[in-house]
C-alpha cells in the first residue's frame, strides 16, 4: 500500500484544499523552533548528498532521510489527536507506548485492547492504516534510532532494549527500516553533529 506525504509551509491555506478534496487521516506536524533548524539541515544535508557522486551518496541520503522521518514522526500528531480512536485501541497504544508496562508484541496489544489477536489485527489496520506487527517493528526501531543517536551503549544492548535478543536480527530489521546498518547509523549521525 502507498502512502502520501504533503508538506506544507502555510497550513492556513491548505485546510481549505483539504476540506475541498474531503481528504480525511490529515496529520499535523507542529516542530519547535530547535527542530525546525534541525529538520531544514537535514533536507540540507540530505540534498548536498545527493548532489555528490561517490560511493556512499545512498548511505549518506538514507541516514538524512531517515532522521527527518524520525523527526517528524515524533512531532506528529493527527488533527484530531487520539481521542477519535476508539477507546480498546487507545489501551493498546498506551500499552505498547509507556515505557513502564511497555509490551512487545501484537499478542500483547490484543489483550490490551481486550480482543482476539486475529479480530485486533484486522480492526488496528482499519485504523491506523498499517498491521499492528508493521507498526510494533516501527516502534522499535525508532526507540533504538534515538539510543543510537544519544547514547554510547553497544547495539546489542540496544537490540535488548529495544525487545530483540538476537543482535544480528535487531541489525537486519533496522537496515530494513532504516535503510543503513545499526553502525552506520550511529556513524552519520556523529559525523552530522
Amino acid at each position: 500500500m502507498w502512502r502520501k506525504l504533503f508538506i506544507s509551509i502555510h497550513p492556513g491555506t491548505l485546510l481549505a484544499v483539504v476540506h475541498h478534496l474531503r481528504l480525511d487521516n490529515i496529520w499535523h506536524v507542529r516542530l519547535t523552533r530547535a527542530n525546525a533548524r534541525r529538520a531544514q539541515r537535514l533536507l540540507q544535508a540530505a540534498l548536498l548528498a545527493a548532489r555528490r557522486a561517490g560511493p556512499d551518496v545512498r548511505q549518506r541520503t538514507s541516514v538524512c532521510a531517515c532522521e527527518l522521518l524520525l523527526l517528524l514522526a515524533s512531532a506528529t500528531q493527527p488533527v484530531y489527536g487520539r481521542a477519535h480512536l476508539p477507546p480498546a485501541l487507545q489501551r493498546a497504544l498506551d500499552a505498547a507506548l509507556v515505557p513502564e508496562r511497555r509490551v512487545r508484541s501484537v499478542a500483547a496489544m490484543a489483550r490490551a485492547a481486550r480482543m482476539s489477536a486475529t479480530y485486533f489485527s484486522k480492526f488496528f489496520h482499519r485504523h491506523m492504516g498499517l498491521p499492528p506487527h508493521e507498526w510494533l517493528t516501527r516502534a522499535h526501531m525508532e526507540q533504538a534510532a534515538d539510543m543510537l543517536r544519544n547514547t554510547d551503549q553497544p547495539v546489542h544492548t540496544i537490540a535488548a532494549h529495544a525487545g530483540y535478543p538476537d543482535p544480528f536480527h535487531f541489525s537486519r530489521v533496522f537496515t530494513r527500516v532504516a535503510g543503513v546498518s545499526p553502525r552506520g547509523y550511529r556513524a552519520q549521525c556523529r559525523q552530522q553533529a
